[in-house]
Parts: C-alpha cells; structure tokens; sequence
C-alpha cells in the first residue's frame, strides 16, 4: 500500500512499485527505458531515489499499462 504520508514518501513508495512491476514482467531497466523513452540515468535516479519529473513519470506509467 502507498502512504500519502508526505509526497516524500509517496514518490519513493511510487518507484518502489513502478520498480517491482519492471521486475514481475522480466524488463531489465534498459528495456522499460527503450519502451517509455525515458533516459536510462533517469529511470535509475527515479527508482533509487523517487525524483522525477512529471513527463517521465507519465511515460514510465504508460509504458507499463
């Protein structure tokens, strides 16, 4: 479950998830890179820190159904 404790926390929860639904289908981070046009760097930043712009983070969404 996602806390809405602060947006913190709900963004780190957020690339947590997004991360755990990349390994279930068996992408490699380059592949969802490849699939939402969103840099390598910048899926790595998000899945390690939760930061990242609204426009990635749309594509990263999309990407994943």
């Amino acid at each position: 479950m996602i806390s809405l404790t602060n947006e913190r926390d709900f963004l780190k929860a957020l690339a947590c998830r997004l991360r755990e639904e990349r390994i279930q289908r068996g992408w490699r981070q380059v592949d969802l890179a490849t699939r939402s046009g969103v840099p390598l760097p910048t899926l790595r930043k998000f899945e390690s820190t939760g930061q990242l712009g609204s426009e990635a983070l749309a594509r990263l969404l999309v990407s994943l159904g």
